[in-house]
C-alpha cells in the first residue's frame, strides 16, 4: 500500500562494518561508445505521479511493443530518468538492455550487457549520467536431502499395526541447493552501453526490498540485513560501499532530490537516520500521541530545498483528511504543531501508483483516495500476464512491462497508459 512503512519485525542484530574492498570488483574495465559527457547534469527520476498530473478518469492504454525474448520465468526491471528510461531482461544468454525515450517508447536495438548467463535482472535506476542494472546470481550444488521412499511390500512395517495402502519412510535423496548468492551491478549509459567491469557482491540469500533514490549522485538498495551503497564519480565510474542495516521494526524512505536516505522507525515513535555515513540518532518522536503506535499513521517523509527532512502523518484515529507535519533538522524531531485538512503543503505531494487487483491496475494515492477508473491490460493485450507485470512513472505515463506466452514464445512486451487526458478524478 502507498506510504505504507516496510515492516522488518526483529532483524538481527547490528553486525560490524564491511570493507568494500571485500565487496567490490575493479571498475577500471573497458568503456564503451558513446563516452559519459561530464558536462551533462545527473540522471535523476522524473517528477514523481500525483493526482494533478495522473489523475485522468480514464486512463488511455496505448498499442502494445515488444521488447525482446525472455527466458520463462525470467525477471525483468524498469528504470527510468529525466532523459529517458531503460530496460533490463533475463534471456537465456544473459541479461539483456534496451533503451527507452523519454515517452516511453523502445529505441534502438536490444544489447547483451556481457552478464553471466544465469544472472538475473531485479532492479534498473538512473545514476550519474546513465543507469545502474542490478542483477542476481545463485549457484547451486548437489547435495543429499532427507526425502521420502515408498516400500510396496511394507516389510519393515511393525507388527499388530495396521498397514496403509502404500508404506513410505524417511530417507536420503539426492537434491540441488543453492550454494552462493551474488548481486552483480553493472554500470551504464543512457543508450544502455556498458561503462567499465561488473561490480559483483556476496550476499545472503536475500532479495532487495527497497530502493533509496536521490539526487543522482548516489543510491541505495536495501535487502532485509543490508543496505548497499552506489556512488559515482567524475570519472564516469561507481563505487560500491555496503553496511549491516542495525535492529529495524519499520522502514520509510525519505523522498525528493536529497541524498537517499532511510528513517529506521520503531513502535514508540523512536528514529533513525540512515545514510551513506552511517546510522544517526534522532532526538524526539514520530509517535502518534492518540493512539501511542507508529502504525496508527500513515507517513511520509520529504527533503526540502534547504536539505531538511519533512514528515507528514495522516492520523488514521483522528481524521482521514488531518495531516499533521514534522521536521526532522540537525537530528532533532520538531513537530510544528498545526493540522492540514485540506491538501498537502509543501514540499509534500498526494503521489499516485497503480496496483493489481483482480487482474486490473487500480491507481490510490497516498491518502488512499482510488483515482478513476481501473486499467485493464488485457482489453489491449489479451496475452498479457498481469500478476507479473512491472511499471514506471516516466514523467508523462505510466510505462508497464509484462511477460506474454505466444505458443512455445515468452516475450516482453510494453504498454504505455495515459492518465493526465481529462479532469482528475477519485472516489
Amino acid at each position: 500500500m502507498i506510504g505504507s512503512l516496510l515492516h522488518f519485525g526483529k532483524v538481527a542484530a547490528v553486525l560490524s562494518l564491511m570493507a568494500c574492498g571485500a565487496c567490490s570488483a575493479p571498475t577500471n574495465g573497458h568503456r564503451s561508445s558513446p563516452s559519459v559527457h561530464l558536462a551533462e547534469p545527473n540522471h535523476v527520476g522524473p517528477v514523481e505521479a500525483t493526482a494533478q498530473n495522473a489523475g485522468a478518469t480514464q486512463c488511455q492504454l496505448g498499442v502494445p511493443t515488444e521488447i525482446g525474448a525472455i527466458v520463462q520465468y525470467g525477471q525483468f526491471a524498469i528504470g527510468f530518468g529525466a532523459r529517458g528510461g531503460l530496460i533490463a531482461w533475463s534471456t537465456s544468454e544473459g541479461v539483456r538492455v534496451r533503451a527507452l525515450s523519454p515517452d516511453g517508447a523502445p529505441i534502438g536495438r536490444e544489447m547483451d550487457i556481457g552478464l553471466p548467463a544465469d544472472a538475473m535482472a531485479v532492479e534498473v535506476a538512473p545514476l550519474g549520467r546513465g543507469f545502474v542494472i542490478i542483477a542476481k546470481r545463485i549457484e547451486y550444488r548437489q547435495a543429499t536431502c532427507e526425502g521420502r521412499c515408498v516400500d510396496a511390500t511394507c516389510s519393515g512395517w511393525p507388527r499388530n499395526v495396521p498397514q496403509p495402502h502404500v508404506c513410505e519412510y524417511r530417507c536420503p535423496k539426492p537434491c540441488t541447493i543453492p550454494s552462493k548468492h551474488e548481486f552483480v551491478i553493472q554500470y551504464v549509459n543512457i543508450a544502455g552501453q556498458t561503462i567499465g567491469a561488473p561490480i559483483i557482491a556476496e550476499a545472503g540469500f536475500i532479495d532487495v526490498e527497497a530502493m533509496l533514490l536521490g539526487d543522482g549522485r548516489s543510491l541505495g538498495f536495501m535487502t532485509s540485513h543490508e543496505i548497499f551503497w552506489i556512488r559515482t564519480n567524475d570519472r564516469g565510474s561507481i563505487a560500491l560501499t555496503r553496511h549491516d542495516l542495525p535492529q529495524v521494526q519499520y522502514a520509510l524512505p525519505v523522498r525528493g532530490m536529497g541524498s537517499p536516505t532511510l528513517l529506521a522507525l520503531e513502535e514508540d515513535g523512536a528514529a533513525r537516520v540512515i545514510d551513506e555515513r552511517g546510522v544517526h540518532a534522532v532526538k524526539g518522536s514520530l509517535i502518534d500521541p492518540r493512539s501511542g503506535r507508529i502504525v496508527d499513521a500513515r507517513l511520509q517523509a520529504r527533503w526540502d530545498s534547504s536539505g531538511r527532512i519533512h514528515v507528514a502523518r495522516q492520523a488514521w484515529l483522528e481524521s482521514l483528511d488531518a495531516i499533521h507535519y514534522a521536521v526532522i533538522e540537525g537530528h532533532e524531531v520538531r513537530q510544528v504543531g498545526d493540522v492540514e485538512r485540506r491538501g498537502f503543503r509543501e514540499p509534500f505531494a498526494e503521489y499516485v501508483e497503480p496496483h493489481y487487483e483482480d487482474g486490473r491496475f487500480r491507481r490510490s494515492s497516498w491518502l488512499q483516495r482510488i483515482i478513476g477508473v481501473d486499467m485493464d491490460l488485457r482489453s489491449r493485450d489479451p496475452r498479457v500476464d498481469a500478476t507479473h507485470a512491472r511499471f514506471v512513472w516516466t514523467g508523462r505515463t505510466f510505462l508497464f512491462a509484462y511477460p506474454t506466452l505466444d505458443g512455445a514464445q515468452h516475450t516482453l512486451r510494453a504498454m504505455i497508459a495515459d492518465c493526465s487526458l481529462a479532469t482528475p478524478s477519485a472516489r
